[in-house]
C-alpha cells in the first residue's frame, strides 16, 4: 500500500512538471505533429489560467475561411477542470451568429449587449483565439475593462483579465 501510495505521488509530481513542457513540444512541432493543430500553440494561455485559481472565462475564436473555427477549448477548462468556460454572445439580442458572414455579424453586434452579458456572467478573464474577432477589437478598445496578460500568434490570440468595476460601471453608464 505504501509502494502504491508513493508511486502514485510520484505519477502525480512527474505530470505536474511535465504538462507544459510536453504542450510546448507539441507546439514547437518537436514531439509530433498532433495534425499541425495550431491550436496548441495556445499552452501558455492554459498555464496562465492554471495559475490565477479557477475562474469563469468567457472564450472566442475567429473564422479562418477554411477550415472553421479555430476553437480547441480543452485546455482553458484548467488541469483539474477547474475553469468555467462560456461563450457570451456578440448580438444584440443575444442569438448566436455563424462567423463566416462577418458582415452580417457585424451588422447584428452590439459591444454594449456583450459587456452587459460578460458582467451578468460574472467572467473573470475573457479569451479571443484568431483569427481576429469583434471581440479582439473591444478588448483593444477599452483597456480599463480589459487589462491584456498574454498575447500569442501576433497578437491574434488574446488573453485579458476582466476588471469587474469597470466593467459595471461602463454596463450601468449604459455604454455603447
Amino acid at each position: 500500500a505504501v509502494t502504491l501510495a508513493f508511486a502514485l505521488g510520484l505519477v502525480g509530481t512527474i505530470q505536474e512538471r511535465a504538462r507544459y513542457d510536453t504542450y510546448r513540444l507539441f507546439a514547437e512541432k518537436r514531439l509530433d505533429d498532433a495534425h499541425l493543430a495550431p491550436p496548441l500553440r495556445a499552452w501558455p494561455i492554459w498555464r496562465r489560467l492554471d495559475e490565477v485559481g479557477p475562474t469563469r472565462v468567457a472564450a472566442a475564436a475567429g473564422w479562418d475561411g477554411l477550415v472553421g473555427h479555430n476553437w480547441f477549448r480543452y485546455g482553458l477548462l484548467g488541469t483539474r477542470l477547474q475553469n468555467d468556460v462560456v461563450y457570451v454572445p456578440v448580438t444584440a439580442d443575444g442569438t448566436l451568429a455563424g462567423r463566416e458572414d462577418a458582415a452580417a455579424l457585424r451588422r447584428g453586434a452590439s459591444r454594449a449587449a456583450w459587456l452587459a452579458r460578460l458582467a451578468r456572467a460574472d467572467v473573470g478573464w475573457v479569451v479571443a483565439l484568431g483569427p481576429s474577432t469583434l471581440e479582439h477589437g473591444w478588448i483593444r478598445a477599452l483597456p480599463d475593462v480589459f487589462e491584456i496578460d498574454l498575447e500569442l500568434m501576433g497578437g491574434n490570440w488574446i488573453l485579458a483579465r476582466v476588471n469587474a468595476d469597470a466593467l459595471a460601471r461602463r454596463v450601468d453608464a449604459g455604454e455603447r
